[in-house]
């Protein structure tokens, strides 16, 4: 056989970035000796448990020291889960929302004391949407603040998460199943309240879902498109490092792990917009298209530090400039997903993302709480200085052989790599599945039959 060529193209990015599997996670990103033992933290956390994704990433004094992801992208795992994989990071989303707010109000455009409804008088309120049923005469002193704070008069561990409670949503508006953001809202203005508005504090979606339809009322603009032109943009998350995720595993990320929660339940789509009448707890259960601005949120945990360098987490002040001065950590949890973004006065902060959740437990806490032991302790004697990922991966050395085509690639360790091949630069197919670097040679055979090849290597 006689080859013409072999074009070898390096294409590269710097990233900044339930089944009973008794096997240890593989951990893919640049190793960082000084914190291996954050590594054996996650890889003993997940093998455990049986988690099959997470991303764990740790920021010292402004710079990221450690950024690896660990285990599978897929439900069979084989391919292993990139370190700029996008994860679902739920009510971590709203801290994001928070400073999109407060963006608002340093433009003028909003204020706290701004009440949230109208309530059918022109101008009282933000939000100019109908009552489903009588509402509650204190609707009418919610506000900005009260959302912002958790303190608007709901009460989930009495009512239930009203926002989740879609199918009765629709079936007493005689709606079509999902029932959307604005039914949902309407229903649950003709809910009681639990509480006089701003008299107690008990954490609420509801008032996020609510901030969300507020910024878009006075920006004008969608969630997403307002989140990255005030807050995202401006402090280095690029667009593709941050968006916002669809209910089915169809509709997502093709960066995005398989959630992993292998109960089923009620598909909410069913029957009009899906024929699956139980689908897995992830992808279905809920309208994930529904919480934009309270769990909606896939993104890295490099850009989890991003905001934890910028912004208050959580708090009275969530959503303003952070300046070191106190501890604060955000949760989130969502069938298939868990996070926290961990902000230290010390200028650490640290990010876990899971595609696991157990309901009795929380994952993300635990390895944040076992991080906070080991470093209190000082058990970590020499910080790295530097981002891993400033320096870029080495050019791959390719050997090409005849007749049949194998090519030998080095690579490096922690390294993720995807080869694939084109017989004309515009079709490219991938070769096999993704692998992670060793610091040896990895041998692919291609196969024969070809009169020119063009081979590629992605490194991340």
């Amino acid at each position: 056989m006689k080859f013409k060529g072999l074009l070898v193209v390096l294409v590269y990015e710097i990233v900044f970035l339930s089944h009973a599997y008794a096997v240890r996670p593989p951990a893919v990103g640049i190793p960082v000796p000084e914190l291996s033992i954050f590594d054996t933290v996650m890889q003993d956390l997940m093998e455990s448990n049986n988690i099959t994704g997470g991303e764990l990433a740790v920021m010292r004094n402004g710079t990221v020291v450690f950024q690896r992801s660990y285990g599978w992208q897929d439900e069979a795992l084989t391919r292993p889960l990139a370190p700029d994989a996008l994860m679902r990071i739920a009510s971590c989303t709203k801290p994001f929302t928070a400073a999109a707010v407060r963006k608002l109000i340093s433009q003028g455009q909003l204020s706290l004391t701004n009440r949230i409804f109208s309530l059918g008088v022109a101008g009282a309120g933000i939000l100019p949407y109908e009552s489903f049923g009588a509402p509650d005469p204190r609707l009418q002193d919610i506000t900005v603040q009260h959302c912002l704070q958790h303190t608007g008069g709901w009460d989930a561990t009495v009512t239930g998460e009203l926002n989740f409670q879609e199918a009765r949503i629709a079936a007493e508006m005689g709606v079509t199943s999902p029932p959307g953001r604005t039914n949902v809202v309407r229903w649950i203005m003709g809910q009681p309240l639990q509480f006089d508005p701003g008299t107690a504090t008990k954490y609420s979606n509801t008032g996020y879902l609510l901030l969300g339809l507020v910024i878009e009322q006075v920006s004008g603009k969608d969630y997403l498109t307002f989140l990255r032109e005030n807050v995202t943009r401006p402090i280095g998350i690029p667009d593709s490092e941050l968006e916002l995720a669809h209910t089915f595993a169809v509709d997502g990320n093709p960066r995005e792990p398989y959630y992993n929660d292998s109960e089923l339940g009620t598909n909410l789509f069913y029957p009009t917009f899906s024929n699956d009448q139980l689908v897995e707890n992830p992808y279905g259960t809920f309208d994930m298209e529904a919480r934009d601005s309270n769990g909606r949120i896939i993104t890295t945990s490099r850009a989890l530090l991003t905001y934890l360098q910028n912004f208050i987490v959580y708090g009275q002040n969530i959503g303003l400039s952070w300046a070191q001065g106190a501890n604060w950590a955000h949760s989130g949890s969502l069938p298939g997903s868990e996070s926290i973004a961990y902000q230290r006065k010390d200028g650490i902060n640290i990010a876990v993302i899971f595609n696991k959740r157990d309901t009795t437990t929380s994952y993300a806490v635990t390895v944040k709480d076992t991080l906070k032991t080991i470093i209190d302790a000082g058990q970590i004697s020499s910080w790295p200085t530097n981002d891993p990922y400033t320096t870029p991966p080495q050019q791959p050395l390719l050997k090409a052989e005849a007749p049949v085509l194998t090519v030998r690639l080095a690579t490096e360790p922690g390294r993720f790599y995807q080869a694939s091949y084109s017989t004309n630069l515009q079709q490219w197919t991938d070769w096999g599945t993704p692998f992670v670097g060793d610091s040896l040679d990895k041998v692919l055979n291609i196969g024969g039959g070809f009169s020119q090849l063009f081979f590629r290597v992605n490194v991340r």
